[in-house]
């Protein structure tokens, strides 16, 4: 189940994301590498190695992150320093760049354009927290460790995240001249994921994460436009002449807060044959597969919300974690049925 990467970059591209990806200009928030980003929020799930490229259709939301793994490295260096010694903690590092166009790029993927901005998020972790992989004795003697639990590897994450966005408020209560508003918003996040690998007839995928985000409602806001009608009148007053123009703000209580999140994740691959534990797949057995994603959201606080969810990815031959698209369902913000479509590549 665990990714092997060759540093070759992945060919599959969907034709849509190849475009869109042409045309970013600006960004927001989104699922630090993690492969299964959903209901509009980051997923608990953080890739094990490598990177990938997607675009969420509903948001407009473009992100490419890259997750270098040094367990293999960590690995050869333990075993040559203490051969009797199974390994743990290796280290991994990360980095995610989020972009969000406003404008027509927007519009066309029926997003909302009035907001645009950028994200960065950055990571540390250690893999094998509770699983190990062989000493060098254990190698000679071609044995396995044994695994709590059915474990195939697991790992930590820690993420640290900065944002800006732009966007406009509109205030009709206010003084002509000061009612449309542009405002600038910075914001940050910090949290901490778990994810486990289980092998068995089912091979399962399991994560939660826990943190805490200054984040804004600007999303929430109804957007509004607004005409102004301009009439010009001929020295001799004989003629006027009108043309107008059109202005877009969002309209609504605008609000930053910083809630706690706590999200989950359970990935099942019921098409996929797993390795024993510790054990990797013969490459005549690495074929693409189906994972269905069973999800929570949950915000914490004063604007408390609660989000369950399902989705269905394509993924990677032998890489469980390489997502090559996907659609989710969930419940929205006015408890109705929401949904949303992911694509991109991974490499």
């Amino acid at each position: 189940m665990s990714e092997r990467v060759n540093g070759i970059v992945g060919a599959r591209i969907w034709g849509a994301v190849a475009v869109a990806l042409l045309a970013v200009a600006g960004a927001r928030r989104g699922a630090a590498q993690s492969p299964f980003s959903t209901a509009k929020a980051d997923g608990s799930i953080v890739l094990d190695r490598g990177g990938f490229a997607q675009a969420t259709f509903d948001e407009a939301l473009f992100r490419v992150g890259y997750e270098l793994d040094r367990r293999d490295e960590h690995a050869r260096d333990v075993r040559a320093r203490h051969p009797t010694e199974e390994v743990r903690f290796g280290p991994r590092y990360g980095l995610e760049l989020q972009a969000r166009p406003g404008g027509s790029v927007a519009a066309l993927l029926r997003s909302n354009e009035l907001v645009s901005g950028g994200r960065a998020v950055a990571s540390f972790g250690l893999g094998n927290v509770f699983s190990t992989q062989p000493s060098t004795a254990e190698l000679v003697a071609g044995r396995l460790p044994a695994q709590p639990l059915g474990l195939v590897y697991d790992w930590i994450t820690v993420e640290a995240g900065v944002e800006r966005t732009t966007f406009t408020l509109y205030d009709a209560t206010q003084p002509y001249a000061a009612q449309f508003a542009s405002r600038d918003f910075s914001g940050y996040s910090l949290t901490a994921h778990y994810n486990a690998e289980f092998g068995g007839r089912v091979p399962t995928i399991a994560g939660v994460s826990v943190g805490v985000r200054k984040t804004n409602n600007a999303d929430e806001l109804a957007a509004v436009s607004i005409t102004d009608t301009h009439v010009i009148t001929s020295p001799d007053g004989s003629v006027q002449r009108t043309y107008s123009d059109v202005r877009q703000g969002l309209t609504g209580d605008y609000a930053e807060r910083r809630p706690v999140v706590l999200n989950t994740d359970v990935v099942f691959y019921p098409f996929l044959v797993a390795p024993p534990a510790g054990a990797t797949l013969a490459p005549s057995g690495l074929k693409a597969s189906v994972a269905f994603d069973v999800f929570t959201r949950t915000t914490l606080g004063a604007d408390a919300r609660f989000v369950p969810g399902l989705g269905a990815f394509v993924t990677a031959p032998g890489a469980p974690l390489r997502v090559y698209g996907g659609v989710t369902v969930y419940r929205g913000r006015d408890k109705s049925v929401a949904s949303n479509l992911v694509a991109g590549f991974s490499f």
